[in-house]
């Protein structure tokens, strides 16, 4: 993940000029007839591209949803409602919302449902400080919630 991470941001500074474009262009070509590497790129590449796109509809807020017992917790990220298909599989879908439950430490991994709205509690940090908390076990936690020494 860390060197597909670099890999791409050094990609998105050649891409910045015409070289640049005509090599991303190359390397890719030569991607494409490469089989396992094909379908693990064009993955990471629609991961990467719809996560980094400000305008993209990704995670946009935090909740909690009760997992994997009831009394039990865990952060979700939240989306948005079932469309299409699974809309028209779920009865009343407007009640739903999509959530992504990333694992520890490496949030890549998860699980993806749709659960009812009223089953989530929307907490009020920010999808980055969520992510802290979780990729760091809970040994990072989001600035609103760290005590400030008193003076």
């Amino acid at each position: 993940l860390i060197l597909a991470l670099l890999g791409l941001t050094l990609l998105g500074f050649l891409t910045a000029n015409l070289v640049g474009r005509s090599l991303l262009v190359f390397s890719e070509s030569i991607l494409a007839r490469m089989p396992v590497v094909r379908g693990l790129y064009k993955g990471m590449k629609q991961i990467f591209t719809t996560v980094f796109n400000e305008e993209a509809a990704s995670f946009r807020k935090v909740g909690m949803v009760q997992y994997p017992a009831q009394g039990m917790w865990t952060l979700v990220f939240l989306s948005s409602p079932p469309e299409g298909g699974v809309a028209q599989a779920l009865d009343q879908p407007q009640d739903y919302i999509s959530c992504f439950l990333p694992c520890t430490p490496n949030p890549t991994t998860g699980f993806y449902f749709y659960v009812k709205r009223s089953e989530v509690v929307e907490v009020d940090i920010s999808v980055e400080d969520a992510a802290k908390l979780i990729m760091s076990a809970g040994m990072i936690q989001p600035d609103q919630f760290v005590k400030k020494p008193e003076a």
